[in-house]
């Protein structure tokens, strides 16, 4: 709940200074997709493609998953 409430402010902040965000729908609960839309992310299809339309790539997981998800993302086993 603290990491949750933590990334919501870090979004919250993003937004506030004009700074596009962007998040993946792939896998998302209806429920997640609608918090995002009403928020101010712009949802795009796939991790991919939030790669290819950022300059800057920050992904706000929590600590436990942050090296498989790079693992995923880059392809590396």
């Amino acid at each position: 709940m603290v990491l949750e409430r933590l990334l919501q402010r870090f979004q919250k902040k993003l937004l506030d200074n004009n700074v596009n965000v962007l998040s993946s729908i792939n896998g998302r609960s209806d429920k997640t997709k609608k918090l995002a839309k009403n928020s101010g992310i712009d949802l795009v299809n796939s991790f991919e493609d939030v790669a290819l339309s950022s300059d800057i790539l920050i992904s706000t997981v929590s600590p436990f998953e942050a090296l498989e998800i790079s693992k995923k993302i880059w392809g590396i086993n």
